[in-house]
């Protein structure tokens, strides 16, 4: 139980990090990336992060070592309020693995963030070409903003709970612990979920019906006329 657990979320963060690795690639070296080897970069990504997450798993039942239930008895993990040296250096080593992917998630995002801005303020010779991009631009900040936020917020509980504890910084926090974890599984089941209503065949969809073609239709408007005063 222990292990599925670990591993599920450990797992479903290498899955954002390589997704964000593919796309800051993709944005911020266009020249570099090619669609022939994007499949097998793909599958290279996937398979070191479900490597490391798989290591770091079974870790604990490699060095024998019992895994810990917690309040209010529903859930097993790592035994990261163990007394024991290697029990607190597992924990800490799992810890600092998700800490280390969750900063590079948002650097990898916040770069992309920063290449499509400054895209945004170049001055193109075409206006329609300039506002189609201005679109496109918005609607992946919006995009990878909403992801390191969402990622940001389910997931720096549960490594606070596993990195503190050891440390002895908490004590005494059983609530805090059940939060971390509920909302380090609604991380792994809202992020896909993220990416497929937000992407950009589904707005495209969504733009069909008259009310979101009326609201897209006035933010046009708008950017067209800001442009216009510029």
């Amino acid at each position: 139980m222990a292990f599925i657990q670990m591993f599920a979320i450990l797992n479903s963060a290498c899955i954002v990090l390589s997704m964000s690795l593919d796309r800051f690639i993709a944005i911020v070296f266009p020249l570099k990336y090619t669609v022939s080897a994007k499949e097998r970069r793909a599958h290279l990504l996937l398979m070191f992060g479900g490597a490391i997450s798989l290591l770091l798993s079974t870790v604990p039942h490699l060095a024998g070592r019992h895994s810990r239930s917690f309040y209010p008895g529903t859930w097993c993990f790592v035994d990261f309020k163990s007394d024991a040296l290697i029990d607190r250096g597992i924990s800490l080593a799992y810890a600092s693995a998700g800490f280390i992917v969750l900063c590079l998630v948002a650097v990898l995002n916040f770069s992309v963030i920063v290449t499509l801005v400054r895209q945004r303020c170049l001055t193109g010779n075409e206006r329609k070409q300039q506002k189609s991009l201005s679109k496109k631009n918005k609607q992946m900040i919006a995009f990878l903003f909403a992801i390191v936020v969402l990622f940001a917020v389910c997931f720096i509980p549960l490594l606070i709970n596993v990195f503190a504890c050891p440390l002895r910084i908490l004590k005494g926090m059983e609530s805090f612990e059940v939060l971390g974890l509920r909302l380090a599984y609604v991380n792994s089941v809202l992020n896909p979920w993220l990416y497929i209503l937000l992407r950009k065949e589904t707005v495209m969809f969504l733009q069909r019906f008259p009310c979101m073609r009326n609201c897209c239709q006035a933010k046009d408007q708008e950017n067209t006329t800001e442009s216009v005063s510029l």
